[in-house]
């Protein structure tokens, strides 16, 4: 769905801690891509400023720029506790965000790739140490937020994990060596921080019943919790 029609959907109800979580349809809506409905798959960058559903994005092309015969790129987006979605424009080389009113804007990355060798390997500066939007990005994968506000990214094909901190500021995160990472996760801390910050917890699944350690973690936490009875991904008969 995020790749052939080049457009942010978001099934109501499904992304947690989002304002008036409650009451939500199930329905299925667009917040950013211009691609129509049934129409030509419509890819490129425009749209900052504007609504969201006016822009045009490059998400992630599914197969690997620098091993072409791997297939492993991804799209994974965040949600803060103000409503405003985070995700990686990847083949834009940028991180966008969209906030409740619906308007899109960068929040970082240049659009250009940096310069690289044979193997994919930047050999020379990616802008670590200054503003976000000097970054240069590398078809970022994932972004999520930490507790403390600090906006984290995986740079899939630049092989680091970068950070920007709450005074704007974008570092490589030191961790051992990478090879094209694809998503993050959070330590017990920042999933506490997660869970305390949610009005409502609710993930449908495939089967009828709960299941999921998630859901003792929230409930452990004082989240409320609310499964719908039945999936909204449920088998075809």
């Amino acid at each position: 769905m995020f790749f052939r029609r080049m457009a942010l959907r978001l099934v109501t109800g499904l992304l947690v801690g989002l304002p008036g979580a409650f009451g939500q349809t199930g329905l299925i809506t667009t917040i950013a891509g211009k691609t129509p409905p049934g129409g030509i798959p419509l890819r490129g960058y425009s749209g900052d400023g504007g609504p969201g559903t006016e822009a045009l994005l490059a998400l992630a092309n599914l197969r690997n720029t620098c091993t072409p015969d791997q297939f492993e790129q991804l799209v994974q987006l965040t949600v803060d506790a103000a409503g405003n979605v985070y995700f990686p424009d990847s083949d834009n080389q940028r991180i966008r965000m969209i906030d409740p009113n619906g308007v899109i804007r960068t929040v970082a990355g240049t659009g250009e790739k940096p310069v690289t060798d044979s193997l994919c390997n930047p050999t020379a500066p990616i802008a670590d140490g200054g503003g976000p939007l000097l970054a240069k990005f590398f078809n970022p994968a994932a972004v999520t937020l930490g507790p403390a506000g600090e906006l984290t990214i995986v740079d899939q094909q630049n092989n680091r994990i970068r950070q920007v901190d709450r005074e704007g500021i974008i570092t490589t995160v030191p961790v051992a060596s990478l090879n094209a990472p694809l998503g993050l996760v959070v330590d017990r801390e920042g999933k506490l921080a997660f869970l305390r910050n949610l009005d409502v917890l609710s993930v449908p699944g495939p089967y009828p019943d709960p299941k999921g350690t998630y859901l003792l973690e929230a409930m452990a936490t004082g989240t409320p919790v609310v499964q719908p009875r039945r999936g909204a991904y449920h088998r075809a008969p």
